[in-house]
């Protein structure tokens, strides 16, 4: 899990990065998402009850930090002249969710 959740994380970083220097294109890194559950595969990685409870404790911390964060960029996208984050605030909060689960996922790993 601790695999899943770094790639989580690196992938939300990266797609991230990647709108803020090429825009909407940037979206495409976000493909990498769909290699997970095939590298897990070919990994041989199976999660055990502890880790799907884990899981879910994660889901649901980042679904509260994450409607934190739409919230947050939906109301700050009105209330500026930039129109990238106009047009893009939702790419953006898509990302920030991914990044969130993973950094949550690594942070509950370590601590719990």
């Amino acid at each position: 899990m601790k695999f899943r959740y770094f790639i989580e994380f690196f992938i939300g970083f990266l797609t991230i990065l990647a709108i803020l220097i090429w825009g909407s294109k940037g979206m495409v890194v976000f493909a990498l998402i769909a290699l997970i559950p095939i590298i897990m595969w070919i990994k041989g990685i199976k999660p055990d009850e502890r880790e799907l409870a884990l899981l879910h404790n994660t889901n649901s911390a980042s679904i509260v930090l994450s409607v934190i964060i739409f919230f947050l960029l939906y109301f700050y996208s009105g209330n500026t002249s930039n129109t990238f984050v106009i047009s893009n605030w939702w790419k953006l909060a898509i990302c920030s969710f991914v990044t969130l689960h993973g950094g949550i996922g690594l942070f509950h790993l370590k601590y719990k």
